[in-house]
């Protein structure tokens, strides 16, 4: 095997507290690489002060062990900071006894090994930018992990862009099948917040692993920055966090034990997990030791001065004693989520208060029954017994959705775009939109169709896919099996979190893909942002459905975005969660189209007319209208403005769509 480096000069930081061990690999790399520029660094502080000079690559060779303690998670936020750079450990320690199994940064124990050390430093120096493996165009360095260097790729085909790791070219057998050991095992691990894994493949005899890009800060990174999270979002990052460790666990996958490095979070509170699966052969970690440590990740982001939710504080200390189960943190935490929401007012319904009403008077008339006769009381009995049949079968009493699938034909003409200092004018040819936004029932509707589709054929959920799309093997809403529990017909009946929803409300935790996939299944398709703007304002270009005036008392069932100061802000929120789309008939455009006004924010496509994103927009799509949870109205006019284009994987329950088609469509 070669191991001579690259003819361009290499940089290399050679960092120990040793110095006779940090001279002797400076020795060792000079006279392998006659182009060297070696930096002999005495320590992590001096390392931290050069690193933001480095101009372009870097190999850096470092100790695991600094004052006795172990370094590396301070490796991995060096590794994150500065993807730029390729670490390898050398060290007299036990390095294997330390670190987890395949642990993102390769390590050697011992300096005398000499042709490992240089063989991984030769597989370091390589450099791809600006070639092309297989389908991906490789644009710059994106980090490493165990298997080889990380880039920035861009697949044109598809107009994806994706993190390619690269197996090093002249890795030998028993690497190469290593390297297939654990990318098969990542890409069998599906889950909606685990980062995809597209393809693994050879071509030419470079081996790769394409991939969702990891992008987001971790919490690792944030740890670093001493920030402190609030009740909500603690709960948000366990739920989710022992969602998927709970699936691991049920599914019967292996994988690293969890460290903060493996959860990210997004500006926008997303939470997803990096894709840590190992071969079926490796250890599976065990769920107390998982929950303890996971409670040891989230100490450091805890509120000051005990603000934190006293049930969250009660939970974290039972999963630091061992003292819980992974379904009771689950649970505790998406309660506690739920009631903390933005808008978290409880309605009492008509029906609620007649029920009382009811009580009361049964109360008052309980001498009654001293009469009743032997008849009368069997009959009481009798309906007592029917009343309860929904509540012990619940899912053979369900109602029915309405049939929303009414389209409202949106003639040709202009919308008015654009800031007031710099107003454009595009004509639109005719459409046709979709009446109301869509509901549970039709979206359950597609589910049900999808699932017969792809028990035929396991591959027809690609058709749906947009063709920029990543990998998404199901259009499954967030947290789909709680949303259908409140579709029971039952006594009492189920509300989600502090809202009755049925299959008639306006469907939501929908991200983009989910709502281009129903679309085209439905022969539709998203409207753009302008066409969707023409639907709302009318051929007046009405900021407001209703037309020019914000309604300072009107209700926000209807009217996400707190991001918007200059904005008058609505008066009153009632409503705890998305409605039945027809109830609020206030919310009516001039064409006649409902609910634009709020209720659930929607997805839209992109107008031409309005240029590309943004390089900061990537991975991103736009988004138009309030919704329930917003404090403003937001005006049909704007287009792109902060909050408004948000991540295309985005799901909450403000959020949902409604479809548009050039020619009316029969319905599904």
């Amino acid at each position: 095997m070669s191991t001579h480096p690259a003819a361009a000069s290499n940089l290399y930081f050679v960092v120990f507290p040793d110095f006779q061990a940090a001279r002797r690999l400076e020795r060792l790399i000079t006279e392998w690489d006659s182009n060297a520029v070696v930096h002999v660094v005495p320590g992590l502080a001096e390392l931290y002060n050069q690193l933001p000079s480095v101009p372009d690559k870097a190999i850096v060779l470092i100790d695991l062990i600094w004052d006795g303690q172990d370094a590396s998670d301070i490796l991995l936020s060096l590794l994150y900071s500065y993807p730029q750079l390729a670490f390898l450990i050398v060290s007299d320690s036990d390095v294997a006894s330390i670190l987890p199994p395949y642990f993102p940064i390769p390590h050697i124990q011992g300096f005398n090994d000499t042709n490992r050390i240089l063989s991984d430093v030769s597989s370091l120096t390589e450099d791809l930018r600006g070639t092309r493996i297989g389908p991906y165009q490789i644009q710059n360095f994106a980090g490493q992990n165990y298997l080889g260097r990380t880039y920035q790729a861009y697949q044109a085909a598809i107009n994806r862009d994706v993190h390619l790791t690269v197996l090093p070219l002249f890795a030998n057998d028993d690497t190469r099948t290593e390297f297939s050991n654990i990318s098969a095992a990542w890409a069998r691990n599906i889950f909606p917040q685990i980062y995809s894994i597209y393809e693994e493949n050879a071509v030419d005899g470079r081996h790769y692993v394409a991939q969702e890009p990891v992008t987001n800060p971790s919490l690792l990174q944030l740890s670093l920055q001493e920030v402190h999270f609030d009740s909500r979002l603690i709960a948000s990052i366990l739920a989710t966090t022992v969602k998927v460790l709970a699936h691991l666990q049920s599914k019967g996958i292996p994988y690293q034990p969890i460290r903060s490095s493996h959860i990210t979070i997004s500006q926008q509170g997303v939470i997803k997990l990096v894709n840590t699966a190992l071969p079926s052969t490796s250890p599976m970690p065990d769920m107390l030791e998982e929950l303890h440590e996971l409670a040891k990740i989230l100490h450091p982001f805890q509120p000051p001065d005990n603000a934190l939710d006293p049930r969250l504080n009660q939970i974290l200390q039972n999963m630091a004693g061992g003292l819980t189960d992974f379904n009771t943190v689950i649970d505790v935490a998406e309660k506690v989520n739920l009631e903390l929401a933005p808008v978290k007012q409880v309605v009492e319904r008509k029906t609620a208060v007649a029920a009382k009403q009811e009580v009361e008077k049964a109360k008052k008339s309980m001498w009654l029954v001293t009469y009743l006769s032997v008849a009368s009381i069997t009959i009481l009995i009798i309906s007592l017994l029917i009343m309860c049949i929904p509540m012990l079968f619940p899912d053979k009493f369900q109602t029915p959705g309405r049939d929303f699938s009414d389209q409202i034909k949106i003639p040709a003409g202009p919308v008015t775009y654009g800031p007031t200092s710099n107003q454009q004018t595009a004509q639109l040819p005719e459409f046709y939109i979709d009446k109301y936004e869509v509901t549970i029932g039709q979206y359950e509707k597609f589910l049900k169709a999808l699932d017969a589709e792809i028990k035929k054929d396991p591959e027809a959920y690609k058709k749906y896919l947009p063709p920029e799309a990543v990998a998404k093997y199901n259009f499954v809403p967030y947290d789909w099996i709680n949303i259908k529990k409140t579709l029971r017909k039952g006594i009492p009946q189920p509300t989600y979190g502090t809202n009755r929803v049925t299959r008639d409300t306006a469907v939501f935790n929908v991200d983009y893909f989910d709502a281009y996939a129903y679309a085209k299944w439905a022969g539709k398709r998203l409207p753009t942002e302008l066409e969707w703007q023409r639907a709302a304002g009318g051929n007046d270009n009405f900021p407001y459905p209703w037309g020019k005036d914000y309604k300072k008392d009107y209700i926000p069932d209807n009217a996400v975005c707190n991001a918007y100061p200059d904005l008058v802000k609505a008066k009153r929120f009632l409503y705890p969660g998305p409605q039945i789309v027809d109830k609020y008939t206030a919310d009516k455009s001039p064409f006649g189209v409902i609910g634009m006004a709020g209720n659930v924010s929607e997805w839209v496509s992109l107008s031409p007319e309005l240029g590309p994103l943004t390089a900061k927009q990537e991975n991103c799509m736009p988004i138009k209208g309030a919704n329930f949870s917003s404090p403003q109205l937001i005006p049909n006019t704007y287009n792109r403005q902060p909050g408004m284009v948000i991540p295309e994987d985005s799901m909450n329950n403000g959020l949902g769509f409604r479809c548009a088609s050039d020619k009316p469509v029969t319905k599904k």
